[in-house]
């Protein structure tokens, strides 16, 4: 078993919808049909079939309600900037990086480019957590698991 899905495993257990990425041609898309994970979430067994068969160097979770998360998603060091002393939860590839925020229980639109290099991945949205991209080969970095101890109000 690896570190990665481990993590996946982990993030699962916590109660966030978690789904097997590294699609597409950026290499950072869901590689399974991921509507129906919006509004159920995978199990174990889906888990552990995916790591099986499908082997993802990365893994993403669904944002929103299902996951309890709000995903704040900086791009750019300017924009992460913009968040202070807040320490990301995860830094992606580039030099941004993922907030995670409690969902508030009402309906949280996903807004792709709110402004240059923010998102907002909120309900039917989805982000990257951990692992590898599978076509320029950055990597996903934890630095804490989104718990709600930790979440930003």
């Amino acid at each position: 078993m690896s570190d990665t899905y481990a993590t996946a495993f982990k993030l699962l257990t916590l109660g966030f919808s978690v789904i097997p990425s590294g699609g597409g041609d950026k290499g950072k898309a869901p590689i399974v049909n991921w509507t129906k994970y919006q509004s159920n979430k995978p199990t174990e067994d889906d888990l552990e079939r995916w790591e099986r068969e499908l082997q993802p160097k990365l893994w993403g979770i669904v944002t929103g309600a299902i996951s309890g998360a709000v995903v704040i998603d900086t791009d750019t060091a300017e924009v992460k900037a913009l968040m202070g002393n807040t320490k990301p939860h995860v830094i992606p590839p580039r030099k941004g990086g993922h907030y995670y925020s409690k969902h508030p229980g009402y309906p949280v639109k996903t807004i792709a480019g709110l402004l240059p290099g923010l998102d907002i991945r909120a309900d039917g949205g989805f982000v990257n957590i951990v692992g590898r991209n599978s076509v320029t080969g950055g990597e996903y970095k934890v630095v804490e698991l989104p718990t709600g101890d930790n979440l930003i109000p």
